[in-house]
């Protein structure tokens, strides 16, 4: 049977986090590792499909900045040109390789941040560096797609996200400085913080739609495995008899066509035992009928427990009428079946002082057993454990007889 793992509590917890009117999901305490787990498998897979989307960017760009701006990478520039892209390319190399290995995933935000830090302080460097505004400038446009590509789809939570792209801005400010560059400060310090703040805002935007996404799948998992488990619960309930714990007569009666049909394919034989308590009516009179439930659920646990094979049942026929069917099982198993039965009940011990027959509550039992044919059927089998059975009585009850034609 399928259970949710999902308590009460944290259902309640789940359904509050998705209706509070916030900016951010706050995720139960119980489910965030799930979460995380989550993201980890997430990155996992982007890990293996998505990195040659990642170096076509980084190549696309190189391609693109050579083609407009080879002219202009000589001197100086030249230098700073190689400098961003053996950095950038053997970064992202780097990444890209360690990224297919699944130890890398159990801790890849800090390798994720530590990358995106590094290519982030290069094109945070370059563009201070570069001595033609426009490949400055371009190298600018290109530090908020990193910002972008470190914030959005690489599965970074949001601060460490923002520390990465924080971090690159301020190494490469200060790898600038030392090399020399004299930036317009006011203008670093609010055109690429801002692009950081805006991007982050998306990020938390989208996250939030994750995490309610992810907390609304739980919910879909835990109710679905609910339902299931009530409608096994419903099965088992419209199969067993609630008081012994038994298969009920309807379950009894499927299993015994089942197992008709299945000894008549293999040409087995079906024995049938038909258990009747001795004078129960007398012990409901003596002791009431609440005592008479409980010695009818001591004697179901004591026929149940008579059984060795998986294959066997045994059911509650009807008041204090039970039955047991025996799959593939000879004459002298059957009997040796029902001694132990007799002599499981007899151990219970249960006081009877109305019984004719013993200080103690026994049974009387039938038993039939068939070959099926085209000449016999199930329902003369059991007709014929019910004739065995009346013979016991008359023979003095607290017995086992052996139908014979």
């Amino acid at each position: 049977m399928t259970t949710s793992v999902l308590t009460d509590e944290t259902v309640g917890e789940i359904h509050s986090a998705i209706n509070a009117r916030r900016i951010w999901c706050v995720l139960p305490l119980a489910v965030s590792r799930q979460f995380s787990e989550r993201r980890q498998q997430e990155f996992g897979e982007l890990a293996r499909i998505g990195w040659p989307l990642l170096a076509l960017m980084v190549a696309l760009i190189i391609t693109v900045l050579w083609v407009q701006f080879h002219e202009s990478f000589v001197g100086p520039d030249a230098v700073v040109w190689w400098w961003l892209v053996t950095v950038t390319v053997g970064t992202v190399a780097v990444g890209v390789i360690a990224a297919q290995f699944s130890q890398v995933h159990e801790c890849y935000i800090p390798v994720v941040t530590g990358i995106g830090m590094i290519v982030a302080a290069t094109m945070v460097a370059g563009g201070m560096l570069f001595r033609n505004p426009l490949v400055a400038q371009e190298a600018n446009y290109i530090s908020i797609l990193v910002v972008i590509v470190i914030m959005l789809p690489l599965k970074l939570p949001l601060l460490a996200g923002a520390t990465s792209c924080l971090g690159g801005l301020v190494i490469g400010a200060l790898v600038a400085t030392q090399l020399g560059a004299h930036p317009p400060w006011q203008l670093v310090l609010t055109y690429y913080p801002g692009s950081i703040i805006i991007v982050f805002f998306i990020g938390m935007l989208i996250q939030r739609q994750e995490r309610i996404n992810f907390l609304q799948g739980l919910l879909l998992t835990h109710e679905s495995a609910e339902r299931m488990r009530l409608n096994a619960m419903l099965e088992r309930l419209a199969l067993e008899d609630q008081l012994t714990g038994l298969a009920n007569r309807r379950r009894f009666n499927d299993a015994l066509h089942h197992e008709w049909e299945r000894c008549q394919r293999a040409q087995q034989p079906l024995a049938l035992l038909f258990i009747d308590v001795d004078y129960f009516k007398h012990y409901n009179d003596s002791y009431g009928h609440a005592a008479g439930d409980q010695c009818l659920s001591s004697i179901g646990r004591a026929t149940k427990g008579s059984l060795l094979r998986p294959a066997d049942l045994a059911a509650r026929y009807g008041g204090e009428e039970f039955v047991i069917l025996l799959p593939e099982t000879t004459r002298e198993g059957a009997m040796e079946v029902a001694q132990r039965v007799l002599a499981h009940i007899d151990a219970l011990d249960i006081p009877h002082k109305s019984s004719e027959v013993a200080p103690h509550v026994t049974v009387s039992i039938g038993i039939a057993l068939q070959v099926p044919d085209r000449y016999s059927s199930a329902p003369l089998l059991l007709e014929n454990a019910d004739k065995a059975l009346y013979t016991a009585k008359h023979a003095g009850r607290h017995q086992a007889v052996m139908y014979t034609e």
